[in-house]
């Protein structure tokens, strides 16, 4: 527009450049939040499995343990 405020142009300039980093952003935030969400599952996974892996080992040595247990009242007494 002929004789238009070259503030107003300027400000509508600045306002496009502003909504374009905000959509930027947003962008950015959604790809981090993804990136996030499949780090946490990952980590998620590895937990559970080393969950089980520990309670595995839990369980072996608790038997071991019960077998010692029950060989050791298996024996005779001495006599004294």
């Amino acid at each position: 527009m002929p004789g238009s405020d070259p503030r107003i142009h300027d400000l509508e300039s600045r306002l496009s450049s502003l909504e374009s980093t905000v959509q930027q952003q947003a962008q950015q935030t959604t790809q981090y939040q993804t990136h996030v969400a499949q780090q946490i599952s990952t980590l998620q996974h590895k937990v559970e499995q080393q969950g089980g892996a520990l309670q595995a080992h839990m369980d072996a040595r608790m038997k071991e343990q019960m077998d010692q247990i029950e060989r050791l009242l298996s024996k005779k007494p001495r006599n004294e």
